[in-house]
């Protein structure tokens, strides 16, 4: 027979597995939901245009895209979320480094914005991703597939905002086996961290923080514009 403490003890093991099965099924769930918002249509469109856009620098040896195939290769990630407007996107460009001695493979933001039926695209911060918080063999590049899934879990992990419910399971379920329900809208909230949070520009040695639309634009515009002068 079971002492008291034996009894409590089963119970809390058979709490944290269950809930750890449940948080990866939320989680697993969360991502299947945002592959289905960034396979739309007009993901699709946003993409091949930022694709092109990045095809074009390219070719035309832009400084800051520059790159040597025989030390790495980046590419554009299929994921694209799209806020509620339609008119700001965030992406992310996955990095290879091939260098004998790389120990890092890294994932930067890529940014869109649409402003009068026009797109712009430009760079954001790049997160460097230690190999060996990932795999064991550190000589060997992440592949892109590897990118992609930390991209989804770390990168992309804002842009959803989760509904849970509680269903009514009866007040033994309700307290030992609790069941829910989730549903997830677009978290407008974070395209403002993105595309507005320590955004601005000087003007007599103090930072300014844009006030109206037009000032916004013309910062964005004038963002995407500066690949070409690097």
């Amino acid at each position: 027979m079971l002492n008291r403490d034996s009894y409590i003890k089963i119970v809390f093991i058979l709490s944290v597995i269950f809930f750890a099965g449940c948080n990866q099924k939320e989680s697993n769930n969360k991502y299947h939901v945002i592959s289905k918002y960034y396979k739309s249509s007009i993901s699709k469109k946003i993409w091949q245009l930022a694709n092109d856009s990045i095809k074009s620098w390219k070719k035309s040896n832009l400084q800051s895209w520059k790159y040597d195939p025989s030390k790495g290769e980046n590419v554009l990630d299929t994921t694209v979320c799209v806020n509620n407007n339609g008119n700001k996107a965030v992406m992310a460009i996955l990095s290879h480094d091939f260098s004998p001695n790389a120990k890092l493979e890294a994932i930067g933001f890529f940014y869109g914005f649409k402003i009068k039926e026009e797109w712009y695209f430009f760079t954001g911060a790049t997160c460097y991703l230690p190999r060996k918080n990932y795999t064991k063999d550190i000589h060997t590049p992440l592949s892109f597939a590897e990118l992609h899934e930390i991209a989804m879990k770390e990168v992309f992990s804002g842009y959803l905002v989760e509904k849970k419910t509680k269903k009514d399971m009866g007040w033994w379920k309700n307290i030992f086996a609790p069941e829910y329900s989730y549903s997830y809208e677009i978290n407008d909230k974070w395209f403002d961290d993105h595309f507005k949070t320590s955004w601005g520009y000087y003007k007599n040695d103090k930072f300014i923080t844009p006030s109206t639309q037009r000032e916004w634009d013309s910062l964005y515009i004038d963002k995407a514009l500066s690949v070409w002068r690097k």
